[in-house]
């Protein structure tokens, strides 16, 4: 039986030397190369996979900190805290990106930009994820928009305007980019108004299925800058707590999926 074709107790440190030991040939006191491409093959092989010469040389190197081309104790307290237990036993969150209403039937529906896409038919999918997956941490993110958000078109009058731009006020259009003067300067589109706090447009769709455990980050709460990502706002001077509630929680992988891919789901 390979080492890790059986269960392990990642928390014993007994467990942790007792694989140092069992991959170090010849018993001496560290990991060579190909000690390691072996740790690496025990490890893969359960599934049938593999990793090329060069992807493990990669790994073994980012290990190897002193660059001795060995891994010691020491070193490899590195390798068991953060890469063999995080693929043993990971933890999981998935992310829910702005499943809101005004980006499915509201003011900014998908349906009616570009792609043509019915934002509608990611919900019975992110269900099914929901009930067949038992993910540790469920994150649901939502636009959340003050009344006078610098994105909005029609809050154009509100905020200065560089005059890089090369069109005037007047001239401007729904969906158009602008620099405003800030500070900070910044490069914004101009959005129809969707997401608004406390709307029914914020809300998440009614077919959505939120567990009860779930956590709601709200982004674009800041008047001045918008924010399409869940971690920071576009101009990355403020950040939501999503990326310290992940390390709070001990998350090792973390998976996305919502709308809208061009924008929100991808930064």
């Amino acid at each position: 039986m390979a080492f890790f074709d059986r269960s392990l107790d990642f928390a014993e440190n007994s467990t942790k030397l007792e694989c140092f030991r069992y991959f170090d040939e010849k018993d001496k006191q560290y990991l060579d190369e190909q000690d390691f491409k072996r740790l690496i093959a025990s490890l893969l092989n359960q599934n049938g996979d593999t990793l090329n010469e060069s992807t493990i040389k990669e790994l073994f190197v980012s290990f190897d900190s002193n660059a001795d081309n060995k891994i010691d104790a020491n070193e490899f307290e590195n390798v068991w805290k953060n890469f063999l237990k995080p693929l043993k036993h990971p933890v999981t969150a998935l992310l829910i990106i702005d499943v809101q209403n005004d980006f499915i039937d509201g003011s900014l529906a998908l349906k009616n930009c570009s792609a043509k896409q019915d934002g509608y038919e990611v919900v019975p999918i992110i269900n099914e994820l929901i009930e067949n997956i038992q993910f540790n941490v469920l994150v649901y993110s939502l636009d959340y928009h003050p009344e006078e958000h610098i994105s909005f078109f029609d809050n154009i009058q509100l905020y200065e305007l560089s005059n890089e731009n090369e069109k005037s006020v007047g001239d401007l259009k729904l969906f158009d980019t602008v620099w405003f003067q800030g500070p900070p300067k910044m490069e914004q589109k101009l959005w129809p108004k969707h997401c608004i706090a406390g709307t029914w447009g914020s809300e998440l769709h009614q077919d959505l299925k939120v567990p009860e455990d779930s956590v709601f980050i709200y982004k674009g709460t800041n008047p001045k800058i918008d924010s399409y990502s869940a971690f920071w706002d576009n101009m990355k001077l403020f950040k939501t707590e999503l990326n310290d509630l992940l390390k709070q929680k001990n998350v090792t992988h973390v998976f996305v999926c919502g709308l809208a891919y061009d924008h929100c789901v991808t930064l």
